[in-house]
């Protein structure tokens, strides 16, 4: 750089040449030089441009390069590194190949073609370029020529990665795919697209199912043809118009569209235009199904009707016409029946029965298609020819005109069948559907809950009832004790009134006899939540005390808390007395008992047990001065005592002869019912010796009961059970029986003693077999009764089974083959066909809990031939009035006073409330006077004393029954 005269400085470029002297040193310079400054000028601008080139190529986001037209990378940008993974100087002066796939390759290479020929690409392509470890990335190149004196010398490529954009864009074609998918298979919703002039292109599989008509069906045809009423076509056309113009839906509506079969249907229809391939709308319709929701509309009004109805009605006549009224607005009701089923006739009766062919009140439930409703236990809907299906299949018989459509619901009530609510149409087989079902079924729903509550009500009232007149005495307190109800019990027990006990703490009757302790315990057990049972020595309010069995119980809310008590309170002051005189005799006969000898436990102790009782009591009969009553005792032990040595001894010698197969049969003829009678007199005043009921239930009348078999073998059997249920009961009761199912006689002896676990029931069958030793020891025996009595039944030619849960009680089943006595001539009740006819029963009620005093006037009754009695008993005064209340057939009763639960007098009080012309002849042990009036007083109209005589009794029932 040199500088010219006016200072400015410029570049020059020189070259010269020294000239030297011969010592070698320099002496001048030959030179040229060469102004270049506006070269250095030129190569500066360059410099800079290519400085700024690097410095936006270095720093952009995308990747810059430069290749020349061989495809030779001359340049790339460091974003390459990151990109790729390769470095920048691995890059350059390599051809693109290296990093383009084949494919991306020829794309590239074919642009630059392009380009060298002339023509002027801009769009963008894409290309796959590998980086270092061999995975792709998608990139989009954008490239330009380079130029150099207006040739194009090189290539520069802009590429830019677009993964995520292609990410998204993957994304957004699967849920297009998706929304396609859920649009095509979506059940509910209906969706159509149609061009602007109404040509359909889409229909998905819901709008199949609502109009009809397929997809292949419904493409490429118009919406006015295919789904417009005609009354709206010109509306449709305007509005398809306005929404092409505008470019704008019109507001969703409710419409009514044609389906295929010409039927309409109800549907909230929307729309929305869509833009496809620049201007060309779509018009795209969503349509919803109102079917169900009219539907739901219609039930949940009427619903609400019919429990409106059902709160304002009190009585089932008049809510059936309101269920009629709302029902003729929704399905056809000109033939409406409503029918109650009688379980014990087996019929049905009509309540309501609205029908213009037939009027039947009563049907028999077998059968009928109402039966067939009742059975299947679910609507059913049939049309004529599924009726005569049914009945030439046998299920069914035909009652009356046969309907072209007919349709049944069961009225239910807790799982309990009522009845059934029927519709049917004579005319027209299609005027029901699935709808109908559901309308009906809601009806049956609704009637169900008014009758549920109606029966709620009445047992909400009869337990009122039942408590208020109750034999116990009922005490309510709140959770702090004080009393808030008494019954009227209480007051008779303690002498205080409703209104002296309200508010008091029931510690008015303490006696303090009971620690405080006691009581201390009482409240911790109730306040845990647990009942407490016990007995307390009271106080009356005239100072007296008595003894009462208390169970107190805690009444719980909804939300778990205890907010009341209730005490049950049973006198007990008699049989506390007994119980203390019953302790005393025990304790004496204990201590008499401790003298005798202790049997061993084996065959000499069975056989010593009866000798020594035979043997000491005949000695003691010698004894002088002996009273005739302790004669006659003694003489009974002697013979207890023979016959219980007898039958060990018979035991032993029948086992031998089953054990040989000499025992045989002898077959007569006798009458079961005074069998088995003479079994229950003997085991009777055993049973009554133990406070143990014994029934007797026979299955025939006597004249009935004849049959034929070996009536020795068959005591022994039943007498065997017998013993063993009277021995192993101590408390509850014993039953025995018999009743005929499939040709079998089937005698049965019932206990709930302590029962026998069931992996011992085949054990106990076996000979010298007993389920638990400790108890045999207790009550003795060899073990052989139970063997001798199944290899017995089983000569009979059948067998001995058994049912029982250990501490549940015993059912020891006797079957046999029935062999009836040729007794042709009768029929089920014994009179002779004639007879029956002639001489109709009257229906007497025995309220009587002691079954041989029910036996003695059954047999007297039996006995007495003038007139047929049909017998119906009663265990107690409740049974007694219950029975009354539910039989209207009921000619007379005979009322035993005392009785368990309910006595005569109340129940003859109830009785004649309800009952008043229904005849009560009291028969009772006491005979006062007083005890007359008293029982007169109470409601009955005559009186009879015990011992009842035969004369008497028949005297007195005939002056009730000879007007009927």
């Amino acid at each position: 750089m040199i500088r010219i005269n006016d200072g400015e400085e410029r570049w020059v470029h020189g070259t010269g040449k020294l000239e030297y002297d011969k010592q070698g040193n320099p002496i001048r310079m030959h030179g040229a030089i060469q102004d270049i400054t506006e070269r250095k000028r030129t190569e500066e601008a360059l410099r800079e441009s290519e400085e700024k080139f690097r410095s936006l190529a270095e720093n952009t986001s995308d990747v810059i390069a430069i290749m020349d037209l061989q495809g030779t990378i001359t340049y790339m940008s460091r974003k390459i590194e990151d990109e790729t993974g390769y470095k920048k100087e691995e890059i350059e002066g390599v051809n693109i190949q290296k990093i383009l796939t084949p494919a991306s390759y020829n794309i590239a290479m074919n642009r630059i073609q392009k380009r060298l020929s002339g023509e002027n690409i801009t769009i963008p392509f894409e290309v796959a370029i590998k980086n270092k470890t061999g995975h792709l990335t998608p990139f989009e190149l954008n490239t330009s020529a380079v130029t150099k004196d207006g040739e194009i010398t090189g290539i520069e490529i802009v590429a830019r990665n677009i993964t995520e954009r292609k990410k998204a864009e993957e994304a957004l074609i699967e849920s297009e795919n998706r929304f396609r998918s859920l649009l095509q298979d979506i059940p509910s919703i209906s969706v159509q697209g149609y061009q602007m002039d109404g040509t359909v292109i889409y229909w998905n599989e819901a709008s199949e199912k609502l109009y009809g008509y397929t997809c292949e069906e419904a493409l490429g045809q118009n919406l006015l043809d295919l789904i417009i009423p005609p009354e709206m076509l010109e509306r449709v056309k305007e509005e398809i118009g306005s929404m092409s113009e505008s470019r704008k839906a019109i507001p969703p509506a409710e419409l009514s569209l044609l389906r295929k079969d010409g039927s309409q249907v109800s549907v909230f229809s929307s729309h929305t235009i869509l833009n496809r391939d620049g201007n060309t709308p779509e018009l795209y319709c969503v349509d919803l199904d109102l079917t169900k929701i009219k539907n739901a509309e219609r039930l949940n009004r009427l619903q609400y009707n019919l429990i409106q109805a059902s709160i304002n009605t009190k009585n089932l006549e008049d809510l059936f016409e309101s269920v009629k009224n709302e029902l003729n607005s929704l399905i056809d009701v000109k033939n409406f029946l409503v029918a109650f089923y009688d379980e014990e006739s087996g019929s049905l009766s009509a309540k309501v029965d609205n029908d213009e062919k037939d009027q039947i009140p009563e049907w028999p439930l077998e059968k009928s298609l109402s039966g067939y409703v009742i059975r299947q236990n679910k609507p059913v809907l049939l049309r004529k020819n599924e009726i005569k299906r049914l009945h030439e299949e046998g299920i069914i018989e035909l009652f009356g005109t046969t309907p072209e459509v007919w349709l049944g619901v069961p009225l239910k009530v807790e799982g309990n069948i009522l009845g059934t609510i029927v519709v049917q149409n004579y005319d027209n087989a299609d005027v029901y559907d699935q709808t109908s079902v559901e309308i009906m079924e809601l009806v049956a729903h609704e009637l169900s809950i008014f009758i549920d509550r109606q029966r709620s009500e009445e047992k909400t009232n009869k337990l009122s009832r039942a408590v208020e007149q109750s034999s116990v005495s009922v005490v309510i307190t709140n959770r702090e004790g004080c009393i808030e109800y008494v019954n009227t019990f209480f007051t008779k027990l303690t002498g205080y009134r409703l209104e002296e006990a309200k508010g008091k703490n029931p510690n008015l009757l303490k006696s303090d006899h009971q620690s405080k302790a006691f009581y201390k315990e009482l409240w911790a057990t109730i306040l845990s939540g647990n009942d407490w049972e016990g007995e307390i020595l009271n106080k009356k309010k005239n100072g007296e005390l008595y003894w009462v069995k208390t169970v107190i119980s805690p009444i719980v809310s909804n939300e778990g808390v205890i907010t009341h008590f209730v005490s049950i309170e049973q006198d007990i002051s008699e049989r506390k007395k007994m119980l203390e005189e019953l302790v005393t005799a025990k304790e004496k006969a204990v201590e008499s008992d401790r003298l005798k000898t202790r049997f061993l436990n084996n065959m000499s102790h069975e056989i010593r047990t009866p000798m020594n009782g035979i043997i000491g009591f005949s000695d003691m009969l010698d004894e002088p001065g002996l009273s005739e009553e302790r004669r006659k005792y003694y003489s009974k032990i002697i013979q207890n005592s023979s016959h219980q040595l007898l039958r060990i001894i018979d035991d032993i010698l029948e086992i031998s002869t089953l054990e040989t197969k000499q025992e045989k049969t002898i077959e007569s003829e006798f009458c079961l019912n005074d069998f088995l009678m003479e079994i229950f007199s003997i085991f009777n005043l055993k049973s009554k010796e133990r406070n143990i009921p014994l029934y007797l239930k026979k299955g025939w009348h006597d004249d009935q009961s004849y049959i034929i078999s070996d009536k020795t073998k068959l005591n022994k059997i039943v007498s065997n059970l017998m013993e063993n249920a009277l021995k192993f009961t101590n408390e509850g009761y014993i039953e025995l029986g018999y009743y005929i199912e499939n040709e079998n006689l089937k005698l049965y002896v019932k206990d709930t003693g302590i029962g026998i676990s069931p992996k011992n029931h085949r054990k106990i069958f076996d000979r010298f077999s007993q389920e638990d030793r400790e108890i045999a020891n207790k009550h003795g025996g060899l073990g052989l009764g139970l063997s001798i009595s199944k290899e017995n039944a089983q000569l009979l030619g059948g067998d001995i089974t058994l049912q029982s849960e250990k501490g549940q009680g015993s059912v020891f089943l006797i079957t046999l083959p029935y062999k009836p006595a040729d007794k042709s001539h009768t029929n089920k009740t014994g009179e002779t066909v004639e007879d029956s006819e002639m001489n109709k029963p009257f229906t007497i009620l025995i309220a009587e809990d002691e079954e041989v005093n029910y036996l003695f006037l059954e047999a007297l009754f039996e006995a007495n031939g003038d007139r047929n009695y049909q017998l119906i008993h009663a265990i107690n005064g409740k049974e007694a009035v219950d029975i009354c209340m539910e039989n209207q057939k009921i000619d007379l009763v005979l009322m035993d006073i005392k009785m368990p639960v309910m006595n005569g007098h109340e129940a003859a009080d109830k009785i004649k409330s309800k009952c008043p012309k229904l005849p009560i002849i009291a028969q009772t042990a006491y005979s006062t006077e007083t005890d007359r009036q008293l029982a007169l007083k109470h409601g009955c109209d005559d009186f009879i004393s015990k011992p009842i005589h035969k004369e008497k009794l028949f005297n007195t029932i005939d002056k009730y029954l000879m007007g009927k």
